[in-house]
């Protein structure tokens, strides 16, 4: 079930669940920048951080076209694993 908006513009910014196994989070998820005492992180890092950690362990992380079409032809999203994505996140590293 997507968010009530007022305009297409504002959806794409509230976060909604679809059912127990769906939930999505529009680039505001993480629109505001945080600082406390454990450090500071840019509302755009910590999007892409939460979004990473998703997709590693907990879920598939998308876009809202490639879930449309995965959810029109029945293909499961691809997801990742933490295994996997820790190594392909010290390959990563090691090559920036």
């Amino acid at each position: 079930m997507a968010p009530a908006a007022s305009s297409a513009s504002t959806a794409q910014y509230q976060p909604y669940v679809a059912s127990s196994t769906t939930s999505g989070f529009g680039p505001a998820f993480s629109i505001c920048n945080l600082a406390n005492e454990a450090g500071t992180i840019s509302a755009q890092s910590l999007h892409t951080a939460l979004m990473v950690l998703l997709q590693s362990n907990f879920a598939a992380v998308s876009t809202t076209a490639q879930w449309i079409e995965a959810l029109r032809s029945g293909s499961p999203l691809p997801k990742s694993n933490l295994v996997q994505s820790a190594l392909d996140g010290r390959s990563a590293v090691a090559l920036a």
